[in-house]
């Protein structure tokens, strides 16, 4: 045997089975028999170490990007709404620009205009009443104190150097000094007198008790600045119509109502104030405008009576439906023998009438016989002629009926009851031929 070291012998192998295919090349699958050969040498385990780090960092770049895109959005995102927001506030900040500058100007236009001027005049003469009231209400506390406390002692009234106003009296008035005298029968005059001023407080507080036990606060002041402040303008407009009417008797609610409108208004003031044109159009359009107004009034009047003529008709006519119906249920229990003693303003005629009426003899005979239209409120007249008497259930006459131009030819059957009939005859509705 040979002391010599023998190197180990490599098997030859072959590249084609050894080396891996391409697509099988990838950080994870690469091991370290898959390199060409079993010995791990230098460079391929630095091609390794190259190939690791490759795929290594291309995820890690891959996750990075993905990091930085959905920042990058979002940033985006949050600048378009910041964006969109100060153009809507912008936009805000212009129209509250152009509203005020809007107020300023109606503001200013209101200042100067003529019913800024009567406004003005008008909460003046407001509050000039409201300080009236008050001096009103404190004068009148002060009468209704000034009667009492000159009930308690009558006698004072004649020694009083003002009224009951607070008014100072002239003692040179002769003929107030010679009401002031004193009187021969002093307990008469105080009897008298304490009567007269107790009446006297009686009213003032009937008369001014809302007034004197009225408190007013600035909602009550707020809630009546539009009410009128007196009864005066009613009291005027009352005795302007009062005029009117005296004067042109003849004269229609609607003229009278405009002619006073008109002078409460100022509109003859208000049309002089006008130009020629403009005054001349407005006259000829209300005057059309009065002509149509005047026309459906007339119509709506005219309607109105004829429905109101139809409501007392109707009414009428139930009046004596409920009569009717009395004479009908006190001939249904009356013998016929006492209808004279019944009906003591009937005829011999009108009585036979009925009896036959009531007997059923009224068969063959024509009649006359006065209906009440509900509908127009009238009543009509139709002739007829009995057919015949039926007697099943009650005793009802089959009567053919037919207008005023028509004839026996066109007349229509219908079922009317003895008691009915015998009714509308005592009534005089029913004529018999």
């Amino acid at each position: 045997m040979s002391d010599e070291p023998t190197s180990p012998q490599l098997e030859p192998t072959s590249s084609v089975e050894n080396t891996p295919s391409p697509s099988a090349l990838t950080p994870e699958s690469i091991t370290l028999p898959q390199l060409r050969g079993d010995v791990s040498t230098p460079r391929k385990l630095k091609m390794r170490r190259r190939l690791e780090f490759m795929a290594k960092s291309r995820s890690e770049m891959k996750q990075k990007h993905a990091m930085e895109m959905k920042l990058l959005r979002k940033q985006l995102r949050q600048h378009k709404s910041v964006k969109y927001l100060n153009q809507c506030l912008k936009r805000k900040d212009e129209i509250i620009q152009r509203k005020k500058s809007t107020i300023r100007i109606l503001r200013h236009e209101l200042k100067t205009t003529k019913w800024a001027t009567e406004l003005e005049e008008t909460k003046f003469k407001l509050a000039r009443l409201i300080k009236k009231h008050r001096r009103l209400k404190q004068s009148n506390k002060n009468r209704r104190l000034t009667t009492i406390k000159a009930q308690q002692d009558p006698i004072s009234v004649l020694t009083r150097d003002t009224d009951f106003f607070g008014d100072t009296l002239d003692k040179c008035d002769s003929t107030l000094a010679r009401l002031l005298e004193f009187p021969s029968d002093k307990d008469s005059f105080v009897s008298m007198m304490s009567v007269c001023l107790s009446a006297t407080t009686a009213v003032i507080e009937r008369q001014y008790k809302r007034y004197l036990e009225l408190v007013v606060t600035d909602e009550l002041r707020k809630e009546t600045e539009t009410a009128r402040p007196h009864n005066i303008d009613s009291e005027e407009i009352m005795g302007m119509f009062s005029a009117a009417k005296h004067r042109a008797p003849n004269a229609t609610l609607c003229f009278l109502s405009s002619r006073m409108r008109a002078q409460k208004n100022h509109l003859v003031e208000y049309l002089d104030e006008l130009e020629y044109p403009k005054k001349e159009k407005i006259i000829y359009w209300a005057v059309g405008m009065a002509r149509k107004k005047r026309q459906i009034n007339r119509q709506s009047h005219v309607e109105m009576r004829r429905e109101l003529s139809r409501r007392a008709a109707l009414k009428c006519q139930k009046k004596d439906q409920k009569e009717r119906k009395a004479i009908e249920n006190k001939l249904k229990v009356l013998d016929v023998s006492l209808i004279e003693s019944e009906f003591p303003e009937l005829e011999e005629n009108s009585i036979s009438a009925v009896t036959d009426i009531l007997s059923g003899a009224l068969v063959g005979r024509n009649i006359c016989h006065v209906w009440f239209n509900s509908d127009s409120g009238e009543k009509t007249v139709y002739s007829g002629h009995v057919e015949k008497l039926k007697k099943k259930k009650k005793a009802t006459y089959v009567i053919a009926y037919w207008g005023e131009n028509e004839s026996y030819d066109d007349a229509v059957d219908f079922e009317v009851s003895v008691y009915e009939l015998a009714a509308d005859f005592i009534c005089q509705d029913l004529t018999l031929s």
